[in-house]
């Protein structure tokens, strides 16, 4: 069965046996950035994936798969993480509230007690 590939290595031919799919054999010019059909099973081929001359090239579908799977998982972490510092700045603000309150109420309490009072000094 062939797959593509991506050709990095110099330029190059190589003539492949016959098989099921090509009963004549087959010429194959490789240069550099073609895609190429070659079999997988072939140990000519097999040798240049291995010195990353031949890179696979990835089914469109698989790609655009991973592509959908990496978006919505930034999306989920974003959301995750806006939830988070929102729920950090909500607890941080009624922290600061509740101490403001207590600080008043105290400050009101100690000017009663040394009878202080507020007016509009007429």
């Amino acid at each position: 069965m062939d797959r593509k590939y991506t050709y990095f290595g110099p330029m190059s031919a190589v003539t492949l046996a016959a098989d099921a799919d090509h009963p004549g054999g087959r010429n194959v010019q490789l240069m550099r950035g073609l895609v190429v059909s070659l079999p997988e099973d072939n140990a000519y081929v097999a040798s240049l994936v291995a010195r990353k001359y031949l890179v696979p090239v990835e089914d469109k579908t698989a790609t655009e798969t991973k592509t959908t799977a990496a978006a919505s998982a930034t999306a989920t972490e974003t959301k995750t993480s806006t939830a988070t510092s929102t729920a950090a700045t909500t607890a941080a603000s009624q922290t600061a509230s509740t101490q403001t309150i207590s600080a008043t109420a105290a400050t009101t309490a100690s000017n009663a007690g040394s009878g202080i009072t507020a007016g509009t000094g007429a």
